[in-house]
């Protein structure tokens, strides 16, 4: 089946991906063919230098978009079909995400640098609110789009003691809770569950040493925000949770740096599992279930999937030469990609993976 990619103009199929990247002036793609069906179909982007990423798809357009920082600078490099175009957002940028507004479907960026910022394409122009004016981190902060069609992030924050905030757009305003007191958050995975009440996975540091050893779930039960130790006391846990809703409802995550750890609830207790040694992990869901991108040892970035209770399977992607975050999302046709940093030879640049079916 020849899987088709939506451009500005129409849809455009794999290999007319390819002959516009070409014609652009960008790399072509080197294709990695699996045994089941499917190849890997690998991208270099012209964002160059970049440290934070996050990937989205434009819901008009069928388009990727990926936000990253780079030189004290969030910016925005959108594929309108022929090209990348690559615009500058605001300053500042570590750690970054990006999300498309339901309502006008034009992208928001987010990042906390000091300050936490939101910013808005309104069309025209982008459009910034500054969210707090100081001790915002660059400790991952989350964003993502309530049912209700309003941007919330999640964050840390270092006033005082530090604490974990939660922030919703109501109105033209901003309305900050404090979801967890006690200091030590960081790597934070914002999801709405399907009743429309926000969670939030993340690392902390229980013994307040400097290292993250404890994986924490917040939810919103309506009232007020209830906080949970999920795993705790290894050296690792909770860094790159990543946090996702299964079918029926139960919060997922994954998360670990060294020994990637799957964590589902399933209605009365959390049931773990290892996925691979690596670090570096993002959950998603498709069709068949969930699924992870990370980067394995000796800078393998690597596609998982769960094939049933305790057992997954892997693939090599990529050999690259930075182990860093990978960004995993569904395509407008419900196929997995990814943003992952590579060196092709000219610099730290960002990677786009994108599963193709054969």
């Amino acid at each position: 089946m020849e899987k088709l990619f939506a451009s500005m103009t129409g849809v455009q199929s794999a290999e007319a991906w390819d002959q516009a990247a070409a014609v652009a002036g960008l790399p072509d793609a080197a294709n990695v063919t699996m045994t089941d069906g499917h190849h890997w179909e690998l991208h270099t982007t012209p964002v160059t230098g970049a440290y934070y990423n996050a990937l989205a798809y434009d819901p008009l357009s069928g388009n990727p978009a990926i936000a990253f920082s780079v030189s004290g600078f969030a910016k925005l490099a959108r594929w309108n079909g022929a090209s990348w175009a690559i615009e500058t957002v605001g300053s500042g940028g570590t750690g970054i995400d990006l999300a498309f507004d339901p309502v006008d479907r034009n992208p928001s960026v987010s990042w906390g640098d000091t300050k936490l910022v939101f910013a808005h394409w309104t069309g025209a122009a982008w459009k910034l609110e500054t969210i707090e004016k100081s001790n915002a981190t660059n400790e991952f902060a989350s964003l993502a789009y309530a049912p209700d069609g309003t941007p919330a992030i999640a964050y840390r924050s270092t006033a005082g003691k530090g604490s974990t905030r939660f922030a919703k757009k109501n109105g033209s305003s901003w309305v900050i809770q404090v979801v967890d007191s006690a200091y030590g958050g960081g790597y934070y995975s914002l999801a709405f569950d399907p009743s429309g009440r926000p969670a939030i996975a993340y690392a902390f540091d229980s013994d307040r040493n400097g290292s993250y050893d404890t994986l924490k779930l917040a939810r919103w039960n309506g009232t007020a925000w209830k906080t949970e130790v999920v795993e705790t006391g290894v050296v690792g846990y909770g860094v790159f949770a990543s946090l996702a809703f299964d079918a029926s409802g139960n919060p997922v995550m994954v998360h670990g740096n060294g020994t990637i750890r799957y964590v589902q609830w399933d209605g009365s207790s959390w049931v773990v599992e290892t996925v691979a040694s690596g670090n570096c992990s993002s959950l998603a869901f498709d069709s068949a279930g969930p699924i992870v991108s990370y980067v394995a040892a000796y800078k393998e970035v690597r596609f998982a999937r769960r094939v049933g209770p305790g057992a997954w399977t892997t693939e090599l992607v990529e050999t690259v030469a930075s182990n860093w975050l990978t960004h995993l999302v569904l395509d407008p046709q419900g196929f997995p990609s990814f943003t992952y940093r590579r060196n092709p030879g000219t610099g730290y640049v960002i990677g786009l993976a994108r599963w193709v079916e054969d």
